[in-house]
């Protein structure tokens, strides 16, 4: 009888701790996957001005293809030329999976962001910056480019990057 009592009494607390550490694995999942988005961008940022050429950061699905939203991956891309108008030529490419569960959509489409050698986005007629909301079991961060460049990761849409 006690030895039952034991066991139960352990089942109950291990249920206790299991819903309690939830909320830490989602918080976790969420920072790390917009951590990956606003570094891959801040990437793209450095390697334009450092190789001069335009670098383009692409949402991807499951299955490699680009999307504006419900992304579980990024491609990081080089093009082969120094422009970024023309022909979608790259001669680079890294991919980086974000973590299980975790999303990325582009607020305001394209589904892909340029850079220009000069580590500036290029930015779409009417549009002021990139936007990339990156969620995970309801919750949502979002991570801004501005015209200038900068990049921050923020925990509500509103406001400007510091």
């Amino acid at each position: 009888m006690e030895m039952v009592t034991v066991v139960a009494l352990m089942a109950i607390m291990t249920t206790m701790a299991v819903s309690s550490l939830s909320p830490l694995r989602e918080r976790t999942s969420l920072g790390h996957g917009a951590e990956l988005v606003e570094q891959t961008l801040l990437n793209a940022h450095k390697r334009a001005m450092a190789t001069g050429r335009c670098m383009r950061v692409e949402l991807l699905d499951a299955g490699g293809a680009v999307v504006a939203s419900g992304a579980s991956a990024l491609r990081l891309r080089r093009w082969s030329h120094a422009g970024c108008d023309g022909a979608a030529d790259f001669d680079q490419a890294e991919h980086f999976a974000l973590p299980l569960g975790v999303l990325a959509t582009a607020v305001a489409p394209p589904s892909d962001f340029d850079f220009l050698p000069n580590g500036r986005p290029r930015l779409m007629t009417g549009e002021t910056q990139f936007r990339v909301a990156v969620a995970y079991l309801g919750r949502q961060l979002w991570v801004d480019v501005t015209p200038a460049g900068a990049i921050c990761l923020k925990e509500d849409a509103s406001g400007a990057c510091p």
